[in-house]
């Protein structure tokens, strides 16, 4: 079974998002650029130009708050 958890690499640990359905497995870590891990196909998503302007509209306000 094939099971992919976003994460992150960061001072020589790898940390995941989400706790993985399987008790013990082999892995194959792929590391993304900066840009291809912000890059996201939100038409693929099924959002629109104007949606995803509201959308980052709306998430820059949060993360200020969260500074």
């Amino acid at each position: 079974m094939l099971e992919t958890i976003k994460g992150h690499y960061r001072n020589g640990k790898i940390e995941l998002y989400e706790k993985p359905h399987l008790k013990e497995s082999e892995v194959i870590i792929t590391f993304l650029s900066s840009e291809e891990a912000k890059s996201v196909d939100l038409q693929a998503k099924g959002i629109t130009k104007e949606e995803a302007v509201d959308l980052r509209g709306r998430l820059i306000t949060l993360y200020k708050k969260g500074r």
